[in-house]
């Protein structure tokens, strides 16, 4: 393993400041923020970021948009059970809607929209940091983010490989045809239509229902292979992959909340 001196990095208040990508890079390496220790802490850091993010609301500025919301992904990558206490304290509140945070209807829980990456990236998609903010696109379609954008997907792929949101893309790619997989089987199998259907029916085309249930079902273990080359150990990836190579996947990724 290697290790890293924190001796001579900048403070994360030089890092909200905005100096480049190379400060980013050093916030994500650090971890400068992980509220996920304790439940009281989430409440204080949105405070803190809402505030930042008021803060620049006459000069928005991309690099603390992007750190910003890397403090917010951190800060969600919590188990439901910690989200749920949080929630039931009464940490959201309707102002933080601003920075993309609001309770997720068929969860119940407080959770973050990915907001502020889809700012910066609107700021200038072409920036220094479009490896960060272009994710922003890929992992959200139309903005509500119930559904990924497949085209900002693969272009993420094609022009940062080896980008600081590579394994999320996979992973978002892999989902996403784990799903289109699951409601074609529903439309061959003539079990209905329902909300569904409005999500995934775009991409069911006039070809046999079986050819695309295949090429679906291949696509989703491609990518899915494709992110576990990347954290080798993730189970829950391997635990979707063995699904959806069975056939038995059954759990829905998108189209909710």
């Amino acid at each position: 393993m290697v290790t890293r001196s924190n001796k001579g990095l900048p403070s994360k208040k030089s890092i909200l400041k905005g100096e480049g990508v190379g400060y980013i890079l050093i916030l994500l390496l650090i971890g400068v923020l992980n509220p996920c220790h304790a439940q009281d802490s989430i409440g204080a850091a949105l405070r803190r970021i809402h505030q930042n993010y008021l803060s620049m609301a006459q000069s928005p500025d991309i690099s603390r948009l992007v750190s910003l919301d890397h403090d917010l992904r951190q800060m969600f990558d919590c188990s439901w059970d910690i989200l749920k206490r949080v929630t039931d304290s009464g940490a959201f509140h309707e102002e933080y809607r601003a920075i993309g945070i609001s309770i997720g209807h068929y969860s119940d829980v407080i959770g973050y929209s990915g907001k502020l990456l889809l700012e910066a990236h609107k700021l200038d998609p072409v920036s220094s940091f479009r490896s960060y903010t272009l994710y922003s696109f890929a992992n959200c379609d139309a903005e509500d983010c119930s559904m990924p954008n497949i085209d900002s997907a693969r272009l993420y792929v094609k022009q940062f490989p080896n980008g600081p949101y590579i394994y999320e893309v996979y992973s978002t790619l892999g989902r996403f045809y784990d799903d289109l997989y699951k409601e074609i089987k529903r439309v061959k199998d003539n079990e209905g239509y329902d909300y569904k259907y409005d999500c995934y029916g775009p991409y069911v085309t006039a070809e046999p229902l079986k050819n695309q249930l295949a090429r679906a079902q291949k696509r989703g273990i491609y990518y899915y292979r494709k992110a576990i080359q990347r954290h080798p150990k993730d189970a829950v990836m391997r635990g979707n992959l063995i699904d959806l190579q069975n056939g038995t996947t059954n759990g829905w990724y998108f189209c909710s909340d």
